[in-house]
């Protein structure tokens, strides 16, 4: 008796894949981060000030998702606490144009040491660091 011939698999059909959008050599790299870097001295600390107005570079093509970063760290002294931070440093970020509104990054974070040093745990803070010690 004679086997049944067996039937080759019919081959499945390939997925139809999208043709994928090549994007122009000018687009490949998204654009430089502009970063603007400042300084400023504020009750005789050295203050390093970086702000990213666009930091996830995001702004062309989903605005909603713009975020600003501003990085602050005390320089001279070094790590010196702050009214904004015990360490020294600082990293903040906060919506688009808030900086620019207040004149800068400067400006603004100085505008935001003065706010804080009026706390009355940024006061007492301040007076045991200028307190001598005995021991």
């Amino acid at each position: 008796m004679k086997k049944p011939a067996q039937q080759k698999p019919k081959a499945k059909p390939a997925l139809a894949r999208k043709p994928q959008r090549r994007r122009p050599a000018e687009e490949a790299a998204p654009p430089p981060r502009e970063v603007i870097e400042e300084g400023l001295i504020w009750n005789g600390t050295r203050i390093a000030v970086t702000y990213e107005p666009d930091w996830l570079r995001s702004s062309r093509g989903h605005p909603e998702y713009a975020t600003s970063h501003l990085a602050i760290q005390s320089v001279e002294p070094e790590n010196e606490p702050l009214p904004i931070t015990e360490t020294g440093y600082r990293s903040h970020f906060l919506p688009p144009g808030i900086v620019e509104e207040q004149g800068g990054p400067a400006a603004y974070v100085r505008a935001w040491l003065d706010a804080e040093a009026q706390t009355s745990a940024w006061r007492k803070s301040w007076e045991r660091r200028r307190q001598l010690l005995l021991f």
